[in-house]
């Protein structure tokens, strides 16, 4: 009796941890979250993991990546500033996410309208950002679908809002408006309890509880200032705007439908439709291309001329995102395939998302180079990137504003962006490091009575300038003479003389001590360190490694 009680109490364990609110698929170690949702964007591309993190690759030229540069990146990274996000989409230049507060986040470029020599690293009226931004008036929000250069949402009260680009009316109906930084909600269809939307390039697309499809703006067949209802469906799954062939406006702006029956149809103005294919999942439309996801998880692709054909060696797919004639497909182990479907349909693994950031190599030349990891662990935070061709060069030489950018982006917290000043005359409002090193004046890194009325950004930095910036960034002092004896000791101290300028100033002598105070705390913490011959070399130039390894110690990240 007893050994049956203890297994009838093993079993009653059991059953309470495999349905216990504890149980491991709620306490997945961050290294094993995997992949939940991808988004292809014209050039660029999102990912989403089960951790609440997005990850970003591709083109960048817009800050549609959202790492606070434009820098494009072939691996993808995390996109800084977000949590807790549960859906992602991509649209041409710029990128959306929700959280699970129900609050909308945007970054990159979707006016195309504005000029974008007017880039601004704090954007444009919510236009333009190379870092998520909340939208603004965006509440409550269920869903997002990003279009070209227009988005939609649903909110917790079914309504549609829209925002972005206007000039065919599918942001603000019947307005004259060419751009709504800031989504509205749809007056027009107030009445309906709204349940699916899907931006196109040129024409929106919602549906209610009733199966009744909405479109509004330019389409192949016409153009509808206000919503016009063309159709009621049965068990409508989703609805679907496609892309135009040309982008804009042209034919292929098309509104299809999945039902109640997983059947895809091409709905018509006229309240007709035309089945397109069956047992349908998904299907996307872009630019005279169609993928469709069936109910066997295979992928099929072809042009609208075309039947479609299965993609081989792509199985077990639960979603799928085409753009640009890239397509996304995620594997339900949270694989990530892509492909070109002009190129080859043999597709191939997004690497990166198995991986600690630290483990990866952002840059074509850094494996197996000294500083790979500082370097590597600085590009997933955003304070380094590389060059247009995915290399690094870690051995080029670091300028004044390069260097200082990196100190400031380093304590993000500590040092505020301020470029609404210009101290020195060769460093305008408009210089792409204003911000930066207005922020080190500001913040100590940097004082103006050690430059003359110019600051030469361009200037390659000097190891024992370089000592001296870092120094003004910590509170320690440790004596006020130089501890360590390099063999080139003298030039050290005569070279932070002629920094601080220290003999045509009154407090000369003061400033020295604390710099070699300074100096030595940075010495015996081994945040810099000299030689193997016993020198410190305070004349050399700086290289982009040696800047990397001192900024990872100092930050500690």
């Amino acid at each position: 009796m007893k050994n049956k009680l203890f297994k009838i109490g093993i079993l009653l364990v059991l059953v309470f941890l495999c349905s216990s609110p504890f149980s491991r698929s709620e306490a997945v170690a961050e290294s094993e979250s995997k992949v939940t949702a991808v988004s292809a964007g014209f050039d660029h591309a999102l990912a989403l993991k089960s951790d609440g993190t997005v990850w970003a690759w591709g083109a960048n030229e817009f800050g549609q990546l959202g790492s606070g540069t434009l820098i494009r990146s072939e691996l993808a990274r995390e996109v800084s500033g977000l949590s807790d996000i549960k859906a992602i989409d991509a649209g041409k230049y710029f990128s959306v996410a929700l959280d699970k507060d129900g609050q909308v986040w945007v970054w990159g470029y979707y006016n195309q309208t504005t000029n974008v020599e007017n880039f601004d690293v704090k954007g444009i009226d919510g236009v333009l950002s190379i870092k998520p931004v909340k939208l603004a008036f965006a509440k409550d929000i269920l869903s997002i679908s990003a279009g070209e250069t227009h988005g939609l949402l649903l909110n917790t009260a079914f309504r549609v809002l829209a925002w972005g680009n206007n000039d065919f009316n599918q942001t603000m109906p019947g307005s004259s408006t060419i751009l709504s930084a800031t989504p509205s909600i749809l007056k027009e269809m107030n009445s309906n309890y709204n349940t699916h939307i899907s931006a196109g390039a040129t024409h929106s697309v919602s549906a209610d509880i009733k199966g009744n499809v909405w479109i509004w703006g330019a389409y192949s067949d016409g153009f509808n200032e206000i919503p016009k209802q063309i159709i009621s469906l049965n068990g409508l799954k989703k609805v679907v705007a496609s892309f135009g062939e040309m982008g804009r406006g042209y034919p292929g702006e098309d509104t299809y439908a999945i039902d109640g029956d997983s059947r895809l149809l091409k709905l018509e103005l006229d309240g007709t439709f035309k089945v397109i294919s069956n047992n349908v999942v998904d299907a996307i439309f872009y630019q005279g291309n169609m993928v469709i996801l069936d109910s066997d998880k295979r992928v099929s692709i072809a042009s609208m001329k075309e039947s479609p054909s299965r993609v081989p060696n792509l199985s077990d797919i639960t979603q799928i995102s085409f753009k640009n004639d890239t397509l996304l497909a995620l594997q339900d182990n949270g694989t990530i395939w892509s492909l070109n479907s002009q190129k080859s349909l043999k597709p191939e693994a997004v690497q990166g998302f198995d991986k600690a950031q630290n483990e990866l190599n952002y840059f074509s030349d850094m494996k197996g180079h000294w500083a790979e990891k500082a370097i590597n662990t600085l590009a997933s935070k955003h304070i380094v990137d590389g060059n247009a061709d995915g290399s690094f060069r870690p051995n080029d030489q670091v300028t004044r504003a390069q260097f200082i950018k990196m100190l400031i982006l380093s304590d993000p917290n500590k040092y505020q962006l301020d470029n609404d000043k210009q101290t020195f005359k060769d460093v305008p409002k408009e210089h792409w490091a204003n911000h930066y090193i207005e922020s080190a004046l500001s913040g100590g890194i940097i004082n103006k009575d050690d430059y003359s009325a110019s600051f030469e950004p361009n200037k390659p930095m000097t190891r024992i300038e370089m000592a001296l910036m870092v120094g003004n960034t910590v509170s320690g002092f440790n004596s006020s003479s130089l501890k360590q004896n390099f063999t080139d000791s003298n030039e050290i101290q005569s070279s932070l003389g002629d920094l601080l300028n220290i003999k045509n100033r009154v407090d000369g002598k003061e400033l020295l001590a604390k710099a070699n105070g300074r100096l030595n705390y940075l010495l015996d913490s081994k945040i810099i360190d000299g030689f193997a011959d016993g020198s410190f070399k305070p004349m050399d130039t700086l290289t982009k490694a040696q800047a990397c390894s001192v900024i990872l110690k100092l930050a500690k990240l």
